[in-house]
């Protein structure tokens, strides 16, 4: 990967860090944060589940090694991370062995894992930041995204003036038989629909 590339991907990263302290330390009891010790001495304790391991361990070493940089500068931060190996199952898993360990606010990635563990936070009033995520209704009022949504993945595509989607008029589109590729498979249907371009085929794998 350029190196330039991914400074920026780990900087970015480092941001959604940094978000999660700033809002538990600025709304500690504002909507369901536990009156924890570590607000107390003014340190913030994170649980990261992200893929460590699996075929979408490359998305979750970046997350980390984002939050790693982040740490460097914000000792008050801790991190403890927990392998969801990219699947829903040991999402869950991940959280609940994090929950046991009292964190101020969760860090989620991917679709497949968040999107069940949106609505377990919402009911046990947990703060969760997700990323890596293009899926649809995903947000509710204790889970928030940081940056990728289909908008984010698709657009481009279709305003960019290099893109070769400037110059043609019929697409065909093949996409992973999930809720991150279905959402940007819409967002590409929306924004065809909008461009005068013919969907000619769409099926999912």
């Amino acid at each position: 990967m350029n190196v330039k590339i991914k400074k920026t991907m780990f900087i970015g990263v480092a941001g959604l860090l940094i978000l999660a302290a700033v809002m538990v330390i600025s709304s500690s009891g504002a909507i369901g944060y536990s009156d924890s010790q570590n607000q107390t001495n003014g340190t913030v304790k994170v649980g990261a589940i992200v893929a460590l391991s699996g075929p979408s361990a490359i998305w979750g070493e970046s997350l980390q090694n984002g939050m790693e940089l982040a740490l460097t500068e914000h000792p008050n931060i801790t991190v403890i991370y927990e392998d969801s190996k990219g699947t829903a199952v040991d999402g869950l898993s991940a959280y609940q062995k994090l929950n046991l360990q009292e964190p101020d606010v969760f860090v989620s990635s991917l679709s497949i894992v968040s999107l069940p563990l949106a609505s377990i936070a919402k009911k046990d009033k947990m703060v969760m930041i997700v990323t890596q995520s293009a899926a649809d209704n995903i947000t509710n009022e204790y889970v928030f995204r940081y940056y990728t949504d289909a908008n984010h993945f698709a657009t481009p595509s279709f305003e960019s003036p290099i893109s070769p989607l400037k110059n043609i008029k019929k697409i065909a589109v093949i996409y992973r038989n999930d809720e991150y590729a279905k959402s940007v498979a819409n967002k590409i249907q929306e924004l065809s629909k909008e461009q005068n371009k013919q969907m000619v085929f769409l099926e999912s794998y």
